[in-house]
Protein backbone atom coordinates (compact mmCIF):
# COMPACT_ATOMS: atom_id res chain seq x y z
CA UNK A 1 0.00 0.00 0.00
CA UNK A 2 1.53 3.42 -1.20
CA UNK A 3 0.94 6.79 1.13
CA UNK A 4 -1.07 7.87 -2.49
CA UNK A 5 -3.60 4.96 -1.17
CA UNK A 6 -3.51 5.41 2.55
CA UNK A 7 -4.07 9.47 1.33
CA UNK A 8 -7.40 8.72 -0.86
CA UNK A 9 -8.91 6.68 1.42
CA UNK A 10 -8.34 8.85 4.23
CA UNK A 11 -10.16 11.48 2.20
CA UNK A 12 -12.76 9.61 0.74
CA UNK A 13 -13.49 8.62 5.06
CA UNK A 14 -13.54 11.95 5.72
CA UNK A 15 -15.98 12.75 2.84
CA UNK A 16 -18.39 10.22 3.61
CA UNK A 17 -18.43 10.88 7.56
CA UNK A 18 -18.50 14.16 6.38
CA UNK A 19 -21.95 13.25 4.55
CA UNK A 20 -23.45 11.27 7.26
CA UNK A 21 -23.08 14.50 9.53
CA UNK A 22 -24.34 17.06 7.00
CA UNK A 23 -27.34 14.77 6.82
CA UNK A 24 -27.25 14.36 10.94
CA UNK A 25 -27.54 10.55 9.91
CA UNK A 26 -30.95 10.62 8.41
CA UNK A 27 -31.13 6.77 7.12
CA UNK A 28 -30.22 5.72 9.86
CA UNK A 29 -32.08 7.13 12.31
CA UNK A 30 -35.28 6.76 10.31
CA UNK A 31 -34.47 3.12 10.77
CA UNK A 32 -34.26 3.70 14.39
CA UNK A 33 -37.45 5.60 14.26
CA UNK A 34 -39.70 3.03 12.95
CA UNK A 35 -38.89 0.80 15.93
CA UNK A 36 -40.92 -0.15 18.66
CA UNK A 37 -40.31 1.48 21.77
CA UNK A 38 -36.78 3.15 20.73
CA UNK A 39 -37.22 6.15 23.27
CA UNK A 40 -36.33 3.68 26.15
CA UNK A 41 -32.49 4.10 27.23
CA UNK A 42 -32.45 1.37 29.32
CA UNK A 43 -33.61 -1.11 26.58
CA UNK A 44 -31.16 0.71 24.21
CA UNK A 45 -28.90 0.00 26.51
CA UNK A 46 -29.34 -3.61 27.21
CA UNK A 47 -29.14 -4.01 23.51
CA UNK A 48 -25.90 -2.12 23.64
CA UNK A 49 -24.90 -4.13 25.95
CA UNK A 50 -25.81 -7.56 24.54
CA UNK A 51 -24.53 -6.34 20.72
CA UNK A 52 -21.17 -5.39 22.36
CA UNK A 53 -20.77 -8.72 24.02
CA UNK A 54 -21.69 -10.62 21.32
CA UNK A 55 -19.27 -8.93 19.29
CA UNK A 56 -16.32 -9.51 21.85
CA UNK A 57 -17.28 -13.20 21.94
CA UNK A 58 -16.82 -13.40 18.72
CA UNK A 59 -13.79 -11.23 18.41
CA UNK A 60 -11.44 -13.18 21.16
CA UNK A 61 -13.49 -17.09 21.16
CA UNK A 62 -13.84 -17.71 17.47
CA UNK A 63 -11.74 -17.76 14.44
CA UNK A 64 -14.63 -17.51 12.61
CA UNK A 65 -15.07 -13.66 10.63
CA UNK A 66 -18.31 -11.97 11.38
CA UNK A 67 -19.96 -9.20 9.78
CA UNK A 68 -20.97 -6.65 12.99
CA UNK A 69 -23.89 -5.29 10.51
CA UNK A 70 -25.48 -8.63 10.41
CA UNK A 71 -25.61 -9.20 13.61
CA UNK A 72 -27.04 -5.57 14.61
CA UNK A 73 -29.75 -6.54 12.29
CA UNK A 74 -30.19 -10.21 13.87
CA UNK A 75 -30.09 -8.32 17.19
CA UNK A 76 -32.56 -6.00 15.92
CA UNK A 77 -35.13 -8.28 14.11
CA UNK A 78 -35.02 -10.69 17.48
CA UNK A 79 -35.66 -7.48 19.06
CA UNK A 80 -39.01 -6.93 17.42
CA UNK A 81 -39.87 -10.67 17.53
CA UNK A 82 -39.89 -10.48 20.99
CA UNK A 83 -42.05 -7.30 21.42
CA UNK A 84 -44.46 -8.94 19.41
CA UNK A 85 -44.46 -12.27 20.98
CA UNK A 86 -45.17 -10.15 24.45
CA UNK A 87 -48.06 -9.06 23.07
CA UNK A 88 -49.12 -11.08 19.96
CA UNK A 89 -51.14 -9.83 17.40
CA UNK A 90 -51.34 -11.03 13.51
CA UNK A 91 -51.01 -7.96 12.67
CA UNK A 92 -48.25 -6.48 14.52
CA UNK A 93 -46.43 -9.96 13.34
CA UNK A 94 -46.81 -9.10 9.89
CA UNK A 95 -45.89 -5.52 10.51
CA UNK A 96 -42.72 -6.49 12.28
CA UNK A 97 -41.70 -8.90 9.54
CA UNK A 98 -42.49 -6.31 6.36
CA UNK A 99 -40.04 -3.98 8.59
CA UNK A 100 -37.29 -6.48 9.14
CA UNK A 101 -37.15 -7.44 5.41
CA UNK A 102 -37.36 -3.87 4.52
CA UNK A 103 -34.04 -3.63 6.63
CA UNK A 104 -32.76 -6.82 4.89
CA UNK A 105 -33.10 -5.12 1.49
Amino acid sequence: MSVFDLILTLVWLFLLLGIVAYTRGERVQTIVDTKFNTKNLKECAIMDLTYGTILLIFKTRNKLPMSTTWTFLGLLSGREIGIVLTDFTTERLNKALKMMFVELG
